[in-house]
C-alpha cells in the first residue's frame, strides 16, 4: 500500500463516523496536516480525503479550499474550551484497551491526554518483550518512557496513579517506585529487569544528591531493553541482567526538570528518550 493510501485510511479511520463542528479544535490541526501534506498525496487519495473531511465538518468544498489556503480565525473561547476538548479528544481514543480506559477514568478530573499516556505506558511496560519490530540489526519493543509535566493542581499523580493501581491490584508487573537507589534498583531488578519504574515526583528520583549519583546513566541503558547487560556501582559488585524490558512514569512540575534534576537527564541521551506529555 502506497504513502498516500496510508494516509487515506489514517484520515478514514479518524474521521470516518464522526460528525465535528468546524470550531472543533481538531478542524486547525486538520488544516495543518494538508497545508504540509497534500501536495504529496495522489490527486485521487487528496480529492477522497477532501470528501471526508467536508463530511465530517459539514463544509463545502471551497470554503474547505479556502481554510487550507489562508488563515482562518476562530473562535478562542472555543478552541481553548478544555471541556469541549476533552469531549472530542476522548471519542479518538482507538477501540480496545484505549477506549475502554478512557471511559473508565472520563469522570476523573485530570486532564484526557494525562490518562491516555499513562495507559500507553502501562500496556507498553506490560507487554514487555512479548512483541517486537524486528528492524534486522535491532528490535524495538513497546515499551515507554513518559514524563508528565504541568504545573501543581493539573492532577498529573492522579492520573499515573490509577494506571498504577491497576498494575499492582492486578499483579501484572513488577513496578519498582519513588526513591530508588541504583544499589537497591539492580538488586531487585537481578531475577527479571523487567516492569515499570515509577516516580511520582521525578525530582525525587532524578535529584543531584550524592546517594543518586549513577541511577541516570542505569535508567537510560535499561531503557535500551538490551538482552544482556552487566551493571555496577562503586559499591557493589558487576551483575548481569537479561532480557531487559522497562518502562518508565515519572510525574514533573516544569520548574523540577531545570532547577531540581540531575545534570545528567540533558545529557548521554536521557531526555531523548523519553516521550514529554505536557
Amino acid at each position: 500500500m502506497s504513502d498516500s493510501h496510508l494516509q487515506l485510511e489514517k484520515f478514514r479511520k479518524l474521521l470516518g463516523g464522526t460528525s465535528l463542528s468546524r470550531d472543533s479544535p481538531i478542524y486547525p490541526a486538520v488544516l495543518r496536516f494538508m497545508r504540509a501534506f497534500q501536495g504529496n498525496l495522489e490527486s485521487e487519495v487528496r480529492e477522497e480525503i477532501v470528501d471526508q473531511i467536508r463530511i465530517t465538518f459539514n463544509i463545502t468544498e471551497a470554503d474547505l479550499r479556502a481554510d487550507i489556503a489562508g488563515k482562518v480565525k476562530f473562535k478562542r473561547s472555543l478552541i481553548w474550551d478544555p471541556h469541549q476538548v476533552e469531549k472530542e479528544g476522548a471519542q479518538f481514543a482507538p477501540a480496545g484497551i484505549f477506549k475502554l480506559y478512557i471511559d473508565y477514568t472520563n469522570s476523573s478530573e485530570p486532564p484526557f491526554l494525562f490518562h491516555l499516556f499513562s495507559c500507553l505506558t502501562m500496556t507498553g511496560a506490560t507487554i514487555g518483550r512479548r512483541v517486537w519490530f524486528d528492524m534486522a540489526y535491532f528490535k524495538i519493543f513497546p515499551t515507554m518512557a513518559t514524563i508528565i509535566v504541568g504545573p501543581s493542581g493539573l492532577k498529573k499523580t492522579t492520573a499515573a496513579d490509577i494506571a498504577i493501581g491497576i498494575l499492582r491490584d492486578m499483579e501484572l508487573i513488577k513496578v519498582y517506585a519513588e526513591k530508588l537507589t541504583p544499589e537497591y534498583l539492580i538488586e531487585d531488578m537481578k531475577d527479571m529487569a523487567q516492569g515499570l519504574i515509577y516516580a511520582p515526583e521525578m525530582i525525587v528520583l532524578l535529584n543531584k544528591k550524592k546517594y543518586m549519583e549513577g541511577i541516570v546513566p542505569l535508567i537510560g541503558r535499561l531503557l535500551d531493553n538490551p538482552e544482556r547487560i552487566e551493571v555496577g556501582t562503586i559499591s557493589r559488585k558487576k551483575t548481569i541482567l537479561t532480557d531487559v524490558a522497562i518502562s518508565t512514569l515519572y510525574c514533573s512540575i516544569p520548574d523540577w526538570i531545570i532547577t531540581g534534576a540531575s545534570e545528567d537527564i540533558f545529557t548521554g541521551g536521557f531526555f531523548a528518550r523519553h516521550v514529554t506529555q505536557e
